[in-house]
């Protein structure tokens, strides 16, 4: 009897252990299990906050939409072509930039960048045009008036002369040239552009005595006429 009791004793011990047993490993199992639901949030989480690279976005343009005759307009980002756009009649499209990237994100900051600083931009623009152009207005009235005063210093002051013995140097009819320039405040030309000017004229050149001169010609100031 008494063997059984303690048979009976013992097992109730091993079903105590069991369960305490089961208790930590039920305790140890939810602690991981709620530790691995957490990781797992936060890894849906950082995926969500990702762009997945997409080739559409390889065609990213940045355009603005104006209406015709307002200053008004309206930027915005695409990966269509533009003439795919949809527009009202009295509205039109200007590519503003090809900008490849590589999602969505990406083209919508640049997007930001142009609705920001857009105004600046077409005004650096604009002024640097207005250079150019008043610079290439200078430069064509700067040529336009050496070559009125090569043509009228050729004109005034040169004659053809059937006397091979009537000649001139290179240096020496540019110096008079430039004279003449001086006294009727003409703007002077550079010396190559004198003498290819004759040239083109029909002017002829030949060496004599080691210096290259203009042949059969009578060279005079108006004063010294």
């Amino acid at each position: 009897m008494n063997k059984i009791l303690d048979l009976v004793s013992e097992n109730e011990k091993m079903m105590d252990e069991i369960k305490a047993h089961n208790d930590k490993m039920k305790s140890k199992n939810d602690k991981m299990i709620k530790n691995l639901k957490k990781k797992n949030e936060e890894l849906k989480n950082a995926c969500s906050n990702i762009d997945i690279c997409n080739d559409k976005y390889l065609n990213g343009k940045i355009y603005k939409i104006s209406v015709v005759g307002d200053d008004e307009y309206i930027i915005k980002s695409t990966t269509m072509a533009l003439n795919d756009i949809s527009k009202k009649e009295n509205e039109t499209v200007e590519l503003i930039e090809n900008y490849p990237c590589i999602n969505f994100s990406e083209l919508k900051q640049r997007e930001y960048f142009y609705t920001k600083n857009y105004k600046k931009i077409e005004k650096i623009n604009n002024d640097k045009n207005d250079a150019i152009i008043k610079e290439t207005i200078v430069k064509d009235a700067i040529v336009k008036e050496t070559q009125t005063s090569i043509k009228t210093f050729v004109r005034k002051c040169l004659n053809y002369s059937n006397n091979k013995k009537d000649h001139i140097t290179k240096k020496e009819i540019f110096e008079k040239y430039r004279a003449f320039c001086e006294e009727n405040s003409y703007r002077c030309s550079p010396r190559k552009e004198l003498l290819a000017y004759l040239q083109d004229a029909g002017y002829e050149t030949r060496l004599l005595n080691g210096y290259d001169i203009f042949s059969n010609i009578i060279c005079k100031l108006p004063e010294e006429k």
